[in-house]
């Protein structure tokens, strides 16, 4: 009977191991995919070309020259070099109709993002009125699976090329002359929805595979099939045109941050951060203060049996005829929603 045991818990040790080992074979292979894969390097273009429709009636847009900070005109220079070396503007001198502004918006590494400003051109845009899935709809798939991974496209919209007449649309100023983008720019109104469409598009027969605008959510309830699951995501990617950010790129983990959410096995709870946020936030002594309180508190009111009756005497608050003030009962709610939070 001993003997039977010993050799049970040293079979049980060996598949363990075993088990492990495989683990690490499968593991090894995502990274020796990650190392080499050419779907990280380069810029991506999706199939086809986007037609920007405009309503009949758009009239000409014609933006001066924005005054750029005398710090960001080296950045602002050597950017649209990069940009245009890597075929996402080129240089306009020919007449156009449309001649948009642009903003520079300076990024955490130093770098600066370029970003058009249609606004006046945005309002004349027909848009798809494409269907999206919500956020609770995506985080609801999620209920079962113990692995994910999760990938980043690189510069997600210039992954969607314009045709010619929607390049011209795409005209911006700048203090060293007039470019075109190539491709779908930041700012634009249908860029969202339109980019989200062709990544379904691409990835219409993939169960367990989510894109949500620059996302990819990749869910298995084990690494086995996770792995073939990765697999079919570079070689769409691969066909596709697809890139990836290396950099961003989670892969094979039992617990990642998602729409705001942590997601792991045991299912979906706050991020710390976002409540903590909530938590430590001052008593609000404005209705300025007060939104932006009740903002972050709506973002994980899922998480709060009643939200709406427990907040319901703070928005009374906000409303539009209604003076600030500020008293214990209101302070009561307040406190009470933090707690709800703890």
């Amino acid at each position: 009977m001993k003997r039977t045991l010993q050799r049970r818990s040293a079979r049980n040790k060996a598949d363990k191991l075993r088990r492990a080992r495989k683990r690490s074979d499968q593991l090894r292979q995502i990274v020796f995919i990650l190392k080499l894969s050419d779907i990280f390097e380069g810029v991506g273009h999706l199939p086809g070309k986007h037609k920007i429709i405009l309503h009949g009636g758009a009239p000409p847009v014609i933006a001066a020259s924005r005054k750029i900070p005398l710090a960001l005109e080296n950045k602002l220079k050597d950017e649209l070099f990069r940009m245009e070396q890597n075929g996402i503007i080129e240089k306009v001198t020919k007449p156009t109709d449309c001649v948009n502004p642009i903003v520079v918006v300076p990024k955490k590494d130093g770098s600066i993002r370029i970003c058009l400003d249609p606004s006046p051109l945005n309002k004349y845009i027909k848009r798809q009125h494409y269907q999206i899935s919500s956020q609770d709809q995506l985080l609801s798939k999620l209920n079962g699976s113990k692995v994910f991974s999760l990938l980043d496209a690189k510069n997600a919209f210039y992954h969607i090329q314009l045709d010619e007449e929607s390049s011209d649309l795409c005209t911006f100023i700048t203090p060293f002359g007039r470019f075109r983008f190539l491709v779908m720019p930041f700012g634009l109104k249908s860029a969202p929805e339109v980019y989200q469409k062709v990544m379904d598009n691409i990835f219409e027969d993939c169960p367990d595979i989510d894109p949500y605008f620059d996302d990819i959510m990749v869910y298995s309830k084990n690494m086995i099939d996770h792995y073939e699951k990765l697999k079919k995501v570079f070689q769409i990617a691969r066909e596709s045109g697809l890139k990836l950010n290396k950099d961003k790129a989670k892969i094979a983990v039992s617990e990642l941050q998602y729409l705001g959410q942590i997601i792991s096995p045991d299912g979906i709870s706050p991020d710390p951060k976002k409540v903590s946020a909530i938590t430590d936030f001052p008593v609000p002594t404005s209705k300025q203060e007060l939104m932006r309180f009740l903002g972050m508190a709506t973002y994980l009111m899922k998480f709060v049996p009643k939200f709406s009756q427990e907040t319901s005497i703070l928005r009374d608050l906000l409303k539009k005829d209604t003076n600030w003030l500020w008293d214990s009962h209101h302070n009561e709610a307040f406190l009470k929603v933090q707690t709800c939070y703890s």
